[in-house]
């Protein structure tokens, strides 16, 4: 559900980068796409603790036909439909933080991944992509040990508050 679904939903668009090298066309992908000078491990490696042995601040996008740093610019980028043919009223575009490399680079990124307990926060909040993670699920008896329950003057009241981290907090009275 949520944001995700929707775009499921809709004529999906996506900001294809066509590398001025070898004109290769690709949707830039933070695991597939982002290289760092001397490091050869599975970026989701990276940690806190390990940061400052890394040249993150020289990573960046490699195209993945040719292995060269391409433009990310305006000039080398085209909004592409996925499903042209499907029947959907709303158009979807997905923004990604390559759409504006001049604000988030691969190295923002790189240190951004590092400040988070749970991955899926980090691909929700920086690489704005959905992630399912079963420890993330609420479960309906945890939902319903947050209500609590007082009567007043005849009355009978019932409260919840949940804070699911980050920037979401809930409260019904």
């Amino acid at each position: 559900k949520g944001i995700d679904a929707e775009f499921q939903r809709s004529k999906r668009h996506f900001n294809f980068v066509k590398c001025n090298h070898c004109n290769h066309a690709f949707v830039v992908d933070y695991y597939e796409h982002i290289r760092i000078p001397g490091y050869t491990e599975d970026i989701r490696s990276i940690t806190k603790r390990n940061l400052h042995s890394i040249d993150y601040r020289n990573a960046h996008v490699e195209c993945p036909k040719c292995g060269k740093t391409p433009d990310l610019g305006p000039d080398y980028r085209e909004w592409v439909c996925e499903n042209p043919d499907e029947n959907h009223v709303a158009e979807g575009f997905q923004v990604a933080p390559f759409d504006a490399p001049s604000i988030i680079t691969p190295a923002y990124l790189v240190e951004a991944s590092t400040q988070y307990s749970n991955i899926g926060d980090f691909a929700n909040n920086n690489l704005g992509i959905p992630f399912f993670s079963q420890e993330a699920v609420l479960d309906p008896a945890e939902v319903q040990a947050t209500i609590t329950s007082t009567i007043f003057d005849g009355s009978q009241s019932f409260v919840m508050g949940i804070d699911v981290g980050m920037s979401c907090n809930i409260v019904f009275a």
